[in-house]
């Protein structure tokens, strides 16, 4: 996930394929390929898939997948500079944390620090609030990982 205060600065070719640019900006957000599977209810192998360009994605978990990272889905597509911008805030980072220890405290409290760290990306990034069923996903997939 790409913290919501961070700009996903892309080196990009006219060769680099959008698969490329997927496994760029999910090793830039330190999530493997299962890590990735699990937020989007799809196997990892249909990520690997994407990655080596077996498989082309669509447009729907195209922008599926630009939303978890937090970009535009141009950003995937041709590289441009389309991260999403939103200043952090510490009224809204506090709701995310005590989203997070309401939901599911016992787990979220024995997460590391970059768990942690995670958890409030993804909930922090979000235009909504994510339903107590998506936090407590989340939590049991950065636990699990």
């Amino acid at each position: 996930m790409v913290p919501a205060d961070t700009k996903v600065a892309l080196a990009t070719s006219s060769q680099q394929t959008v698969g490329e640019r997927i496994r760029l900006v999910r090793t830039r957000c330190k999530l493997s390929q299962s890590d990735v599977a699990h937020a989007l209810r799809i196997t990892k192998a249909c990520v690997s898939s994407w990655e080596v360009g077996r498989n082309e994605i669509s447009v729907k978990e195209l922008t599926k997948l630009a939303e978890f990272f937090g970009v535009r889905p141009s950003t995937l597509i041709d590289g441009g500079d389309g991260a999403q911008t939103r200043a952090l805030d510490a009224n809204s980072l506090a709701k995310a944390i005590e989203l997070s220890e309401r939901v599911e405290p016992a787990r979220f409290g024995a997460l590391s620090a970059q768990g942690k760290a995670k958890v409030l990306a993804f909930i922090y990034a979000q235009e909504r609030t994510p339903t107590p069923g998506e936090v407590r996903s989340l939590v049991s997939i950065v636990g699990d990982c």
